[in-house]
């Protein structure tokens, strides 16, 4: 028992002193699941999710008639999508984050998003980027709504005939919506939101509340890391080479797929993620940092950057 302690400090002193050489990974967790809501990736079709999963980069989550599902993208709740009935998104990347929406539609209420990071929801004719913000985005018959209800700015960027993003986007205000048609359309101006929408909207975000106050009741806390641990690691990714393995989470630590206390049983194999049954139980975590300011600026082809929170 001796040795087996001594070569698990030593294998821990050994993690916490090496340089860090991580391509990171970053997941989603399932906060709610409402009736009938299924993933789908390379190893799993039609796959029933439920609460607690972690999603990564790639998953595609659909949900039914009378179904949806909230996906939280820190430890705290601070912010959450719903995904709505009759809905399928696919999640392209995690910090920055980008939620393809490829039917139906997605409430994202987003309150305190890491630093140098962004929130897009893709559609196939639009991208609607926000930094923190409560927004919905619809696509339904080939045409792409969004909706604004808060006091940040939301971005919609339109594609052109040939499929690239156009450079100059609409900006949608405090309830304000645009839409875009068809692909190659850019945005319609601004216009103010109708009675119907708001409490459409209303209704999505009391639902999200409604399910954060009843994991705080019940003690739940997410798997993820909190916003400023996510902050920090978006930082050393971006600092470190790539391509080197993340030795940090090779003996624990507080890595989510680990399946050890705090993880949900999810361990790496090469490039393939291995889902075992089992959770186990969350770590606490701080709460995350206040509202961060910004100004939008050029980048990335032209495309200004959507307002901080």
């Amino acid at each position: 028992m001796r040795q087996g302690l001594f070569a698990a400090t030593a294998l821990w002193l050994l993690s916490t002193t090496l340089p860090i050489h991580a391509e990171e990974t970053f997941y989603c967790e399932v906060m709610s699941v409402e009736g009938t809501v299924t993933l789908s990736n390379a190893t799993a079709s039609g796959q029933a999710v439920s609460e607690g999963d972690l999603l990564s980069v790639d998953d595609v989550v659909s949900t039914g008639s009378s179904s949806y599902t909230d996906l939280a993208y820190d430890r705290d709740w601070n912010n959450v999508t719903r995904v709505e009935e009759n809905s399928s998104i696919r999640i392209r990347s995690l910090y920055p984050t980008v939620v393809e929406l490829t039917e139906g539609g997605v409430f994202a209420k987003l309150k305190s998003l890491p630093r140098e990071s962004s929130f897009d929801v893709r559609t196939p004719t639009a991208i609607a980027s926000v930094r923190g913000t409560e927004y919905r985005t619809t696509y339904t018959n080939g045409e792409t709504q969004v909706y604004n209800v808060s006091d940040s700015d939301v971005y919609v960027y339109g594609f052109d005939p040939s499929g690239q993003q156009q450079s100059e986007p609409v900006v949608i205000r405090n309830t304000e919506k645009t839409f875009i048609q068809k692909r190659g359309d850019a945005p319609m101006a601004a216009r103010r939101m109708e009675a119907q929408d708001i409490t459409r909207a209303a209704k999505f975000q009391r639902g999200i509340e409604q399910q954060v106050m009843r994991n705080i009741d019940r003690g739940r806390v997410g798997k993820l890391p909190d916003v400023g641990t996510i902050a920090n690691r978006m930082q050393e990714k971006r600092q470190q080479p790539a391509g080197l393995p993340d030795r940090r989470w090779k003996t624990g630590g507080d890595d989510p797929k680990n399946s050890g206390p705090g993880g949900n049983g999810i361990q790496e194999h090469g490039n393939q993620v291995e889902r075992k049954q089992g959770m186990g139980q969350p770590q606490q975590g701080n709460q995350s940092q206040g509202k961060q300011q910004g100004k939008p600026s050029a980048g990335g082809g032209g495309r200004p950057q959507p307002k901080r929170q």
